[in-house]
């Protein structure tokens, strides 16, 4: 049996969504900056507090401001926390970067899906899981 991916539903479509951008910015010469952007859009859709089988309710989408700056979560505070509560905070901390580091690194996609994706710190292309530094420019074209 074909593995089904790993976007599903609405994931997967603002991905494919995002496809013609990635694209046309590959085509430019910007492949890592569009990268850089299309995850940023996709982390305001799709927070890390959100599970991964759980779609966003449609309120929460309507409410996403792409032009808004992020705003800075801030670290634990030794000074105001008991030395427990700051090793938990420092440990959710922890958590939280290494969930990010694991939803970018995602990148086990159907073949037949040109989505771009962050793999081990390389910019991969999900059908030929190739760097697209080194992506042959025939190969360009199809995406």
């Amino acid at each position: 049996m074909v593995h089904p991916g790993a976007f599903k539903g609405l994931r997967k479509d603002f991905l494919l969504g995002e496809k013609a951008y990635f694209s046309a910015a590959m085509e430019g010469g910007s492949a890592k900056d569009a990268l850089a952007i299309i995850q940023r859009r996709f982390f305001k859709r799709f927070p890390l507090s959100l599970p991964q089988d759980t779609e966003p309710p449609p309120e929460h989408l309507a409410a996403v401001d792409d032009d808004k700056p992020d705003e800075e979560p801030e670290g634990p505070d030794k000074q105001v926390m008991t030395a427990e509560e700051y090793n938990a905070a420092l440990k959710d901390l922890e958590d939280r970067r290494k969930l990010l580091q694991f939803r970018r690194g995602v990148s086990d996609l159907q073949p037949d899906m040109a989505i771009p994706v962050y793999a081990k710190n390389k910019l991969c292309h999900g059908i030929a899981n190739q760097t697209l530094a080194n992506l042959p420019v025939h190969e360009r074209q199809q995406l």
